[in-house]
């Protein structure tokens, strides 16, 4: 396995070629990177590496420099050079002074440059590789999983077992040491899935092997951290404190550094992320709490924006208490009167009620919006409209955004956003607009189909003259308004008799009819039974299914 470092002063290209491909696969570990030589030179008495990727315009200490001393004191490293199209006079100054070859890194390709990284291997000679016994080879093509299944352990396995968890981290000689303080640092992307639905993301494999690669560029440099993937999937960081440093001075370079890593990921992959970071530990015993906490804190995102490191403490839930009026049945009759205008409506008050209800358990409030999507969807179906293939600007659906989205404000966004398309879609397919003056006589009739609905008194509702409304009404609707009104009188009906135990006159008066025998023959006339027959039906399908 060939050692390699990466010494450019332009972090997104160390970041991408680290993050080029898995280079375990083809024989190489990148060990080390660097921001300049000086840098380097620290670095290659610590890391021994087979092969230097530079640049050369560099400070305080460049390319040119690094070459030139790297050929007196390690001259079997080989240095590739990282150069640019105008470059060719520096290239060729460096490989005066001992570089390899070079590479241009504006256009650089993976299978171009593993060709030259081989070339430079076999070049070495075999003295100059250190001899690995066949162990530590398989330690070092094997890594990850063996550091991530130790990691495993140590947040499932009791206090007991720890020591054998200890001793296999030690047996690999990672970068921080459990028995110094440390702080641990979990790290998620936000509303991943949403966007993987946007078909352009990067496959799992590769998009947590470059994650793991930026995260350790921005998190591990100054000091001692190592990244892991907890059993999650999950990005798990432990980054050891300074010899002479406070926890408060500590605990802000920390903030400073994640939110250079929330630019640089939001950059790279145009997705946001959220970390939450433990108090100061020390011991491998305590990881297991530590990062259990961090799970609750990043479970409060619900409430926050993206890009934040929490750092607690743990939020106290208080059960959820909902007033009747954010309920579903209101919204199920305004859907019933084919109300959009007062949907809309509903569904603004209700988003803005749970806006600052941060006492409320985040999965109580997804569930609450969850019932109003079932409704909606069955509403809306009524009138053609497919809720589950209209998605909003990130491909997801209502029932997608409700559950996906890891923020609240990205769910209302979403909402909003899902509830316009809807409207447009009924207008679209009836050729017309959704009349706010109509939405408001229908959402009063079925709010007073008990009282009296005269054309007048109705008109009056609409803002209209008598003869004005019933024209408007049946150009919109495309039936009369008495019309309309019989509708709706028996399908309430029709959900009393199926629902409730009410007698027949108490049914009829329920619904604005006086009469039960005018009630039975208008039922029957819709719908080919009468009201006690369609309840002997129900009965009889009733004790079939039974």
């Amino acid at each position: 396995m060939k050692k390699v470092m990466i010494v450019d002063d332009e972090v997104l290209v160390r970041i991408g070629i680290k993050s080029m491909t898995s280079w375990e696969q083809y024989g190489y570990t990148i060990v080390a990177d660097a921001s300049d030589g000086e840098e380097a030179l620290k670095k290659i008495r610590q890391y021994e590496p087979h092969i230097i990727l530079t640049d050369l315009k560099m400070q305080p200490m460049d390319g040119f420099d690094l070459i030139a001393k790297c050929a007196a004191d390690y001259p079997r490293i080989r240095f590739i050079v990282l150069s640019n199209y105008n470059d060719f006079e520096n290239v060729r100054k460096a490989m005066k002074l001992g570089a390899y070859d070079y590479i241009f890194k504006l256009t650089i390709h993976v299978d171009e440059l593993l060709k030259i990284m081989d070339e430079a291997s076999m070049d070495l000679d075999e003295e100059e590789m250190k001899p690995r016994s066949d162990t530590s080879e398989v330690v070092y093509k094997n890594l990850d999983a063996i550091k991530n299944n130790l990691v495993k352990q140590a947040l499932t396995k009791k206090d007991g077992f720890l020591d054998g968890v200890q001793k296999g981290f030690d047996d690999i000689h990672l970068k921080i040491d459990f028995r110094r303080p440390y702080c641990a640092v979990t790290i998620q992307p936000d509303s991943l899935e949403i966007v993987r639905k946007r078909g352009d993301f990067l496959e799992n494999d590769l998009f947590l092997f470059s994650m793991e690669n930026i995260i350790t560029e921005i998190l591990g440099r100054g000091g001692r951290a190592e990244v892991f993937l907890d059993p999650d999937q999950d990005f798990l960081v432990v980054i050891n404190q300074g010899e002479a440093q406070d926890w408060k001075e500590f605990f802000e370079i920390l903030e400073l550094k994640f939110g250079t890593l929330v630019k640089y990921i939001k950059q790279y992959y145009g997705i946001g992320i959220s970390g939450a970071v433990s108090g100061e530990l020390c011991g491998i015993e305590k990881l297991k709490a530590a990062a259990e906490r961090n799970k609750k804190l990043l479970g409060e995102r619900f409430f926050r924006q993206t890009g934040e490191l929490a750092a607690g403490p743990v939020r106290e839930y208080e059960d959820m208490v909902l007033p009747e009026e954010y309920r579903t049945a209101p919204l199920e009759q305004l859907l019933l009167n084919g109300d959009f205008h007062g949907m809309e409506d509903y569904m603004e008050k209700l988003l803005l009620f749970f806006e600052d209800k941060g006492c409320w358990r985040p999965e109580d409030i997804r569930r609450r919006l969850m019932k109003a999507y079932k409704k909606l969807n069955l509403g809306l179906s009524r009138y053609g409209i497919d809720v589950e293939s209209i998605r909003d600007e990130n491909g997801a659906n209502l029932e997608d955004a409700i559950g996906g989205y890891a923020c609240y404000r990205d769910i209302e966004c979403a909402v909003r956003e899902l509830l316009t398309l809807y409207r447009k879609e009924y207008e679209s397919m009836t050729g017309k607009p959704c009349r706010r003056e109509i939405a408001l006589v229908k959402s009063y009739v079925g709010d007073h189909l008990s009282e009296e609905l005269s054309i007048v008194r109705i008109g009056e509702v609409a803002g209209m003259s008598e003869s004005r409304f019933s024209h408007v009404f049946k150009e919109e609707t495309g039936i009369s308004f008495m019309e309309y009104v019989g509708m709706v009188r028996m399908e309430k009906a029709r959900e009393l008799l199926q629902n409730t135990d009410l007698r027949i006159n108490e049914i009829a008066e329920q619904i604005g009819i006086a009469n039960p025998n005018y009630f039975s023959a208008q039922y029957k006339k819709r719908t080919g039974q009468s009201p006690n027959e369609f309840r002997r039906s129900l009965m009889e399908q009733n004790m079939k299914e039974k």
